[in-house]
């Protein structure tokens, strides 16, 4: 399994060899660094280029704030759910760019890489081959499902030749990718034997695989993907759901593709909009009242269950235990800190003393405080006070648990829902509740095997199991849900009459025909912090303004 990418100073080393390719004529020789004209012809030129796929924007990914889970006060929301984007947005230009540019480098290892056939043993060269491959296959199935028909490139192309390229069927394009998908899954290694040496393997194809066929409707394919990984022998969920994103977790089984952070090398992320105004940060990027009410009670049933033990005055207690690991509630404490959205002062555990609270509404006369009374919990923790932008934390990408859920959802849709299908998903709600199976408690297990059923609860575990990990999004495109969750008022805290006694949530949300919370009853007793505008054009995303201006063979999608 690949957990982190093995070196990263290699990766500069990668970066300017292909940087100094040209683009017009691509066999150019230099006689100060490598070039097209004499490169790819050793292991070791090989092993340089293959490097390169492991830089973070060869990982294409989305994030939940496009989405009904997450709400960035910076910039009063995303342009995916206001309904400002056009074909000149940023995400679609710099997306389409990352995606063509990881393509090119692709396939310039791919055409000239018989350079190096004479390579030994033969399945080193292979190996290469399958790691390019994979590369390739991972950007054009992010394309297919974002912007749909797309150039489909197989080989690098002169400049001149660029002009008049033409889109590709998106099912076409989804067809090449996973027939590089079966290369790379043949000849990648199951794992490395020098645990230093950690890059893409067997298993890394196969999860891009299963999720791609799910997002693509491909249920058979994702569902022996999926199943495949099942069986690998390798991987187990952690036993730990909140510790998995943080320290602790970074050597998990459950981790199949991780893009790595090292402060050492410069790779590091900034924390500082996702954290509390207390502890140097803006408490900016919060989880909606729609993201927590979608988690269950401790006996396994929605909040508005007439048999559920929920009170909206005290929201937080007998919950789904992943709440209150992945979200930051009140009463609760971060990085030393604890987190009171309704108090003028709180205690710092650092420093042993009470301290003006800035994220109260109560005291923060900037009035800028979070909008929602929550932040996220979930990957942050107390040693990175004070970090900021030095955070080297590794971000999961691909993680058992969603193999399993994948696999769950799979079999649901092609009809064939087994005893498997429970137990995939159970294994998922048992970790959750692992302290509490400890204490010798019980957990929530799903044993309805009626189709809708299912779907509502498949459909809110990976909600509430994914949450934040940028999945959210393409969830709701593929359900067909998008312009439903994301054409409603977002809310929050009514800061009008605040006290210290005051309560985030007013009443019980109602819930609609697809599982999704509402607010309509109680609009007048929150703030709107955003009327989000999903026109139905957003389910695919246009051609970027500056690639159909520079070819307008390539068109444009509809609506756009």
């Amino acid at each position: 399994m690949m957990t982190k990418i093995f070196n990263l100073r290699n990766i500069a080393v990668a970066a300017l060899v292909l940087f100094n390719t040209s683009c017009r004529d691509l066999d150019l020789y230099s006689r100060t660094s490598p070039s097209t004209g004499d490169f790819y012809s050793t292991e070791a030129e090989l092993q340089v280029a293959a490097n390169e796929f492991y830089r973070d924007f060869m990982f294409p990914t989305d994030t939940d704030k496009y989405s009904d889970n997450v709400f960035a006060r910076s910039g009063t929301g995303h342009e995916l759910y206001k309904g400002t984007s056009t074909s000149q947005s940023g995400i679609f230009k710099n997306r389409w760019a990352d995606c063509y540019k990881s393509i090119t480098r692709a396939n310039m290892m791919l055409h000239y890489m018989h350079r190096a056939e004479n390579v030994t043993p033969e399945d080193v060269w292979m190996q290469y081959r399958a790691e390019a491959l994979l590369t390739r296959a991972h950007q054009y199935l992010y394309l297919a499902t974002h912007y749909g028909d797309v150039p489909l490139l197989l080989e690098p192309v002169p400049l001149e030749e660029a002009y008049d390229i033409r889109r590709t069927d998106k099912e076409v394009i989804i067809d090449q990718a996973m027939e590089d998908l079966d290369f790379a899954i043949e000849f990648l290694p199951e794992a490395y034997g020098d645990a230093d040496v950690q890059r893409f393997t067997k298993a890394s194809a196969l999860a891009i695989k299963s999720r791609y066929a799910l997002y693509t409707n491909r249920y058979e394919v994702a569902a022996e993907a999926a199943q495949a990984l099942m069986d690998y022998g390798r991987f187990e969920l952690y036993p730990n759901y909140g510790e998995l994103f943080l320290e602790q977790g970074q050597q998990a089984n459950e981790i199949i593709i991780a893009l790595p952070q090292s402060s050492a090398y410069g790779e590091k992320r900034n924390i500082q909009y996702d954290i509390q105004r207390n502890a140097g940060g803006f408490a900016s990027t919060t989880p909606t009242y729609e993201l927590i009410d979608s988690y269950e009670t401790a006996e396994g049933l929605r909040i508005d269950d007439d048999a559920a033990s929920y009170s909206y005055l005290n929201p937080f207690e007998n919950r789904d235990p992943r709440l209150k690991m992945s979200i930051l509630t009140p009463g609760d404490s971060l990085m030393d800190l604890y987190w009171e959205p309704f108090k003028k002062e709180t205690w710092d555990i650092q420093q042993e003393k009470s301290i003006k609270n800035m994220d109260s509404w109560l005291s923060n006369t900037q009035g800028s405080a979070n909008p929602c009374g929550l932040l996220f919990k979930k990957g942050f923790s107390d040693a990175m006070r004070g970090s900021f932008d030095i955070v080297d934390v590794d971000i999961i990408l691909y993680r058992f648990a969603e193999t399993l859920l994948i696999y769950a959802e799979a079999k649901l849709e092609l009809g064939q829902i087994d005893q498997s299908v429970l137990d995939a998903i159970n294994r998922v709600r048992q970790r959750a509740y692992a302290q509490e199976i400890a204490e010798g408690g019980t957990y929530p297990e799903v044993v309805t095997t009626n189709a809708q059923e299912l779907r509502e609860i498949i459909r809110r575990e990976r909600r509430v199991e994914l949450a934040n990990e940028g999945l959210r999004y393409m969830d709701l495109i593929r359900w067909n849900l998008a312009d439903v969750a994301l054409n409603r008022p977002m809310i929050g805290i009514k800061t009008e009459g605040l006290s210290e006694e005051s309560n985030m949530f007013s009443a019980i949300p109602e819930f609609d025909e697809n599982g999704l919370p509402t607010y309509d009853h109680v609009i007048d007793n929150h703030n709107i912090l955003l009327n989000r505008v999903f026109p139905e054009r957003q389910y695919i995303w246009p051609i970027p303004f500056q690639e159909s201006v520079t070819n307008p063979s390539l068109g444009q999608n509809p609506g756009w």
